[in-house]
């Protein structure tokens, strides 16, 4: 999880999510949320509601992720926009719809023999 100087007090509504950064002002939706895992190996699904058009959402990811050691491996920009990310043995698919709602999937990436 993200660390803040050791004596800050966290508001119990506020969600944070290890390496993967979450825009001023969005929400985490926690009933469609799920994390697995311990803090910088975890995996699941994270959901987030902005105010940001889905422009402003790619440009932020795009920028943010890689401040966090994600790669960008890929970028889909259609209806619905997609963005991948790698790092270490992990991989990240950032989807961003019209309305600026993310939705994040963190899973294992399959490494060929």
């Amino acid at each position: 999880m993200s660390s803040g100087p050791p004596s800050a007090v966290i508001p119990p509504d506020v969600v944070r999510i290890p390496d993967i950064p979450i825009p001023p002002n969005g929400r985490v939706v926690r009933e469609d949320t799920a994390i697995i895992g311990p803090d910088e190996n975890w995996n699941g699904q994270v959901v987030v509601t902005t105010s940001y058009s889905a422009a402003q959402m790619t440009e932020y990811y795009r920028v943010e992720m890689p401040k966090l050691g994600w790669q960008e491996t890929a970028v889909v920009r259609a209806r619905r926009t997609a963005i991948t990310f790698t790092r270490g043995d992990r991989i990240a698919m950032v989807r961003i719809a019209p309305t600026g709602e993310v939705d994040i999937v963190v899973a294992p990436s399959v490494r060929r023999r």
